[in-house]
């Protein structure tokens, strides 16, 4: 048997264990808790005085009631040395066992590198398996995964996506549940995507210079004015040029024909705010001079057509009216020469032969009709006052 004791101090009596023989034991089991490094790593270490000590020498030690169960004494007020030691070479064992795992797993990194051959490097490996990395952006040629999350709470997901023509942009969600989201160009990386730990959610404010849509004739060249931005936060930002969704360094545009052009303007603040506007660049056909219609010759023929409509339209009432007196006359048989010179007085004209005249005007022709509708479009103003 041997005894560890400590003499003369109450402190002391926590600190004495008897230590025997397994004989002198029961419910003796080989621990296999795999705690013992993470509540050593959790328990402070003091360095202290006693009150009243005249030596005024600093110690160091635990405090009782901030230390582990497994060390205490039985009254709880101390610390049991013994069990402070045992405590001490379980984490010694844990923490060896953590080492021995880790040699193992250097040996097998070694001999896969081996098999690699002279001058193999991890990046060869990658690639023998279809995996690239390079400056910090990995590529697979094929990836599956059971479930994928992309960007966090303090980074705002965004994904840089290429189209049929091969031109890049960068596809944020702006609004989960409204399922918003958009794609402005460029690569993400490029436009820093992201959530400032600031707070700024405001995106920078672009302000189109000039014209937009903007118009040019065939042929002129084409200077672009860009455009202005502003931030709440951030000052002087500049921004990307794209045209047709491609970057470029400056707008030139081709004017040889008639044709529409997009000119997008995207910045970001330093918080990954983003921000685009578009101006629009028609490219049109001008008429030369010789080419330009008579406006006296429209409004002559305006004034025409208008004439020919009235009289068609008067042609048209005389013909209903006098349909409707002819057979009134008629149908009630009458024959008097003074009822019918009331009707035939009333119509304009000398005699019944004249009213059965007027009944056989014939239609429109279908050209006169399309002459009609063409000026009738031209000039709505002119026909709706008749």
């Amino acid at each position: 048997i041997v005894k560890v004791s400590v003499e003369n101090s109450a402190q002391g009596s926590a600190f004495s264990r008897d230590s025997v023989a397994p004989q002198g034991k029961t419910s003796l089991e080989f621990s296999t808790d795999d705690s013992w490094l993470e509540k050593i790593e959790k328990t402070p270490i003091y360095t202290y005085r006693y009150v009243g000590d005249e030596t005024n020498e600093m110690r160091l030690g635990l405090i009782a009631e901030e230390s582990p169960p497994e060390i205490l004494s039985a009254s709880g007020k101390g610390v049991d040395l013994y069990k402070l030691s045992s405590f001490l070479l379980a984490g010694v064992q844990m923490q060896q066992k953590q080492i021995d795992d880790l040699d193992i797993r250097v040996v097998k990194l070694e001999e896969f590198m081996k098999e690699g051959g002279p001058g193999s490097s991890l990046s060869d490996m990658l690639a023998s398996v279809g995996a690239k990395i390079e400056d910090g952006v990995g590529e697979l040629k094929r990836l599956v995964v059971e479930s994928l999350s992309i960007g966090s709470s303090e980074r705002q997901t965004a994904i840089t996506v290429y189209d049929k023509n091969g031109k890049l942009g960068c596809m944020m969600v702006d609004d989960v549940d409204s399922g918003s989201f958009r794609i402005v160009p460029g690569e993400c990386a490029d436009l820093r995507v992201g959530i400032s730990q600031s707070g700024d959610t405001d995106p920078p404010v672009i302000t189109v210079n000039g014209n937009n849509p903007a118009e040019i004739k065939v042929g002129d060249a084409y200077n672009d004015l860009g455009a202005s931005v502003a931030d709440n936060v951030n000052q002087n930002l500049g921004y990307k040029l794209y045209l047709n969704g491609v970057e470029v360094n400056e707008v030139s545009l081709d004017t040889s024909t008639s044709t529409a052009y997009k000119v997008e303007y995207v910045a970001a603040d330093q918080a990954g705010n983003i921000a685009t506007s578009t101006r629009t660049v028609n490219v049109v056909v001008v008429l030369t001079s010789q080419e330009t219609v008579d406006e006296n010759k429209v409004e002559e023929k305006v004034s025409e057509t208008q004439q020919e409509i009235k009289e068609e339209i008067k042609t048209e009432s005389l013909q209903e009216e006098a349909s409707d007196e002819v057979g009134d006359i008629v149908l009630n048989e009458v024959v008097d020469s003074e009822k019918t010179d009331e009707v035939t007085a009333g119509l304009g004209v000398e005699s019944v032969e004249e009213v059965q005249k007027i009944e056989e005007v014939p239609e429109v022709s279908q050209d006169a009709q399309g002459a009609v509708e063409d000026v009738v479009e031209q000039s709505s103003a002119e026909v709706s006052s008749i």
